[in-house]
């Protein structure tokens, strides 16, 4: 069992009788925030944590020890933040995880990124639909993505604001928009390989198929 906290994540091996606490997730210069914000399992003893700033940590030994992979970031832009409808976020905002399978990942931001970790442990951009780009300034508030879910190894979804719902059918290296018709920010999704449920931000629950891209 693993929690995160802030800058922190405890580890239970025996059901939660029992825990420890791993220190010193820093966040980079600047990004506001070393807070765990989402935990993902992606095979027995072995799974992902991601920081608010955009870090992604990896362990292979049921959770007690963490080793950083490459910066989910270009270096350059760590002191840009954005302003999406969930306020000020401090650089892209990283806001979702996912393992869809042994030793892949996919993160999603609120500036409207997508990234997959590839086999040698490096993470790529995906590719997104050309009308999806990624917020480029202080105010650009459009293209946020903020939650993420995947059925298979291969197929998943994210969704963000204004009805923003895309479909990936090759695990996240390549992304299709999905028309929903909705005006509403859209906060978290299950998907099936064919089918859709989505969270407004108002609290309503939305389904749809997938193919109506």
């Amino acid at each position: 069992v693993w929690i995160g906290g802030t800058s922190d994540v405890s580890v239970s091996q025996d059901a939660g009788a029992t825990w420890k606490t791993k220190e010193g997730f820093v966040p980079k210069p600047g990004s506001g925030s070393g807070r765990i914000i989402d935990i993902a399992r992606d095979a027995p003893g072995q799974g992902y944590l991601l920081a608010l700033d955009g870090t992604v940590y990896r362990s292979t030994d049921f959770g007690y020890n963490w080793s950083e992979a490459a910066p989910d970031y270009e270096p350059a832009d760590w002191w840009l933040a954005y302003t999406a409808n969930e306020g000020s976020i401090p650089w892209e905002g990283m806001v979702a995880l996912a393992a869809p399978g042994n030793n892949l990942g996919t993160v999603v931001g609120i500036a409207g990124i997508i990234r997959y970790r590839n086999v040698d442990g490096t993470w790529s951009d995906a590719t997104l639909p050309a009308e999806i780009t990624t917020t480029t300034g202080l105010d650009d508030g459009t293209n946020e993505i903020f939650g993420l879910h995947y059925a298979t190894e291969t197929s998943g979804c994210a969704v963000g604001g204004a009805g923003l719902l895309l479909h990936t059918t090759d695990g996240g290296l390549n992304w299709t928009q999905v028309v929903t018709g909705l005006g509403d920010d859209l906060s978290a999704v299950y998907c099936t390989e064919t089918d859709a449920w989505v969270a407004g931000s108002h609290g309503e629950i939305y389904t749809g198929s997938l193919t109506a891209e």
